[in-house]
């Protein structure tokens, strides 16, 4: 079928289905990822309706938050062609426009710790920096686990970029 993009999909849109029909997320239901994919597609389907198109709709979000966060670390670090490049990039590469769209666990998590590297790269360093990245981590984490990939990054700014010690400080 042309409409199926892959059969996680399936999976993860009758999780939404059950728990909102009042099925318990880990004792009715069996699951191996954490809960905040399907929470937020239940969610998402009260006002969308629960249709794979409405939720793919909703990926696709993430997947313009994965190009948006590339563009402003690489912009920030690099230069803006190297953004634009690394953007180009990555829409073209093999499996990306497939997968963006997909309703799996897997890029909403990467989505979501890209924007927590992101927000220690860019901008100027404060604890208020720390503790948005660190609960958009947390999230992520709670998504799927491959969100621990972007940790090393999110670490290497905390340690290895230069900044004051009283900007690490509460006001």
């Amino acid at each position: 079928d042309p409409h199926d993009w892959d059969y996680d999909e399936g999976i993860n849109l009758m999780k939404v289905l059950l728990v909102d029909r009042g099925y318990a997320l880990y004792t009715d239901i069996w699951s191996d990822q954490p809960p905040l994919l399907t929470a937020m597609l239940s969610w998402w389907f009260k006002p969308f309706g629960p249709s794979a198109a409405s939720a793919r709709i909703l990926i696709l979000f993430f997947s313009a938050l994965i190009l948006w966060s590339l563009y402003r670390a690489t912009r920030k670090s690099v230069s803006e062609f190297a953004a634009a490049v690394a953007m180009l990039l990555l829409v073209l590469s093999e499996y990306y426009i497939r997968l963006s769209g997909a309703v799996m666990v897997g890029l909403p998590a990467l989505a979501l710790a890209s924007l927590a590297a992101v927000i220690l790269v860019t901008g100027q360093r404060g604890w208020w920096r720390i503790v948005l990245s660190a609960t958009i981590m947390a999230l992520a984490l709670q998504t799927n686990i491959k969100a621990r990939i972007p940790i090393p990054v999110c670490a290497r700014c905390l340690l290895h970029f230069p900044h004051s010690r009283r900007s690490f400080t509460p006001n």
